[in-house]
């Protein structure tokens, strides 16, 4: 899970842990990381345990990259 919002991240993780939905990841990116959204997308895609990503994302730095990230084919893991 991709996420920004701390309040909301917070109720996810709640209602994840009563449906009994095990989180592989998750991760906050802020304005000044050295990472962006399309280095986390590329790796979850690669990450053996991770079946769905989930993004909430307000804005894309790179769209080229982003778009690239989204059109490359998961290492082990499968698109749903």
């Amino acid at each position: 899970m991709i996420y920004p919002e701390r309040c909301a991240r917070l109720t996810l993780i709640g209602q994840a842990s009563v449906e009994n939905i095990g989180l592989s990841a998750i991760v906050s990116v802020g304005n000044k990381s050295d990472i962006d959204e399309s280095d986390l997308l590329t790796y979850l895609c690669d990450h053996e345990t991770t079946r769905i990503i989930l993004l909430y994302i307000e804005g894309v730095r790179d769209g080229e990259k982003f778009i690239q990230a989204v059109r490359k084919p998961p290492g082990k893991s499968r698109w749903w």
